[in-house]
């Protein structure tokens, strides 16, 4: 990393190195023009290496703090010690924390240490579909987050209006543009009929078979056992298959047990190149229980993908109901295979949709332009320094 004399400092903190490298990079190298910028998380994913080359091809630096997404309270105690003192040798004007642990311990810290704009960007919330202790727990966390940060950002209007519902009033949030966390590399994520006919053939799908694709984390609250009931109910039709793509955060023998029974399920697991891999899909689904936008739609969508959302805040934004995509009713099997089987016996719909809905992200969510908006946010913060 090269030192920029007379820079304004920035540190970005974020619970896993997976959302720096899919959605935040791009960002980052563009805030390094403005900021000498220091990203905090989570690097136990990568090799000694691939940390060396990021540090020798970016230029930023990574900084490792092992946070963890579950909650350990002695661990998550040391974790925020920690911070703390990264922030006080660093001395930053801008903290910008994403994610419900990084940022409850990044507003803290930075609250300690008195850093003039600490920015917290919302994106989705455990406590959304939780109820009782629990859910008035982890909202306290996303509470306190709230009042600790002095600016608030939010990737989507109907996450906003839950928030606001939910007490976080009493002082502005903030969406840039359409909303979305970076947007979309249009120009990354366009179809590609060829490469869709070569994967089809790798992957031993023939090219008259129909792919219902899921791709994120793979556990409950993205909705997995919806797709496991809708395989069930497709297993007699032997031309359509479900496709998993992403990283299985369950117990391998549990995840495994689920889908071995089921000769239309093909799981993936991490693919580096989501771009290439959407092409064999014919629609993508997201049977969210809680979601904070949805990066994962807005990328299919700029494939032509039309798709199938839960009808939850923040997931809404992302698809024009009957337009680009269809919502369903949130954990209601009986209308996510509804909506499925109407897209799977309508091509002709599906490829309107898909033609609209690569229209409506290069209207709404060009990454190019969302990262700009980002970067003007902060750097005219700083110009009241």
């Amino acid at each position: 990393m090269v030192k920029k004399k007379n820079y304004r400092k920035i540190i970005i903190s974020t619970s896993s190195f997976i959302s720096v490298e899919a959605f935040l990079l791009a960002f980052i190298k563009k805030l390094s023009n403005n900021f000498e910028v220091f990203v905090i998380t989570n690097l136990n994913q990568l090799s000694k290496d691939e940390i060396n080359n990021y540090k020798k091809k970016y230029n930023f630096k990574l900084l490792h703090i092992p946070i963890k997404r579950k909650i350990n309270l002695f661990y998550d105690f040391i974790t925020l010690l920690r911070i703390i003192y990264l922030i006080y040798r660093i001395k930053p004007q801008i903290s910008v924390s994403l994610n419900p642990k990084a940022g409850l311990l990044t507003s803290i810290s930075a609250y300690i240490n008195m850093i003039n704009f600490r920015v917290h960007i919302f994106n989705g919330q455990i406590w959304y579909n939780k109820i009782g202790f629990k859910k008035k727990f982890l909202k306290f966390f996303d509470y306190l987050t709230f009042q600790l940060s002095n600016h608030i950002l939010c990737e989507s209007f109907s996450q906003k209006n839950f928030l606001v519902k939910n007490g976080f009033s009493n002082k502005d949030i903030n969406i840039l543009g359409y909303g979305s966390m970076m947007g979309v590399n249009t120009s990354h994520f366009k179809p590609n009929l060829k490469l869709r006919n070569i994967l089809k053939e790798k992957f031993n799908i023939k090219k008259s078979d129909k792919v219902c694709m899921y791709v994120g984390r793979i556990n409950y609250d993205k909705g997995l056992k919806l797709i496991i009931h809708a395989s069930h109910h497709f297993a007699n039709r032997d031309n359509i298959f479900f496709v998993l793509v992403g990283d299985n955060e369950l117990e391998d023998f549990e995840f495994f047990n689920l889908i071995n029974s089921q000769n239309n399920i093909i799981y993936l697991g991490h693919q580096q190149k989501v771009n290439e891999i959407l092409n064999i899909a014919d629609l993508v689904m997201l049977p969210s229980l809680r979601e904070g936008f949805g990066i994962s739609v807005i990328e299919a969508a700029s494939l032509e993908k039309a798709t199938i959302v839960s009808d939850i805040d923040g997931l809404k934004d992302t698809v024009l109901n009957h337009e680009t995509g269809l919502l369903f009713e949130v954990n209601n099997k009986n209308d996510f295979i509804k909506k499925i089987t109407f897209l799977l016996d309508n091509e002709k719909i599906v490829k309107k949709m898909g033609k609209k809905a690569r229209e409506n992200v290069l209207k709404k969510y060009e990454r190019k332009t969302v990262i700009n908006l980002y970067t003007q946010y902060l750097v005219d913060l700083c110009k009241h320094i």
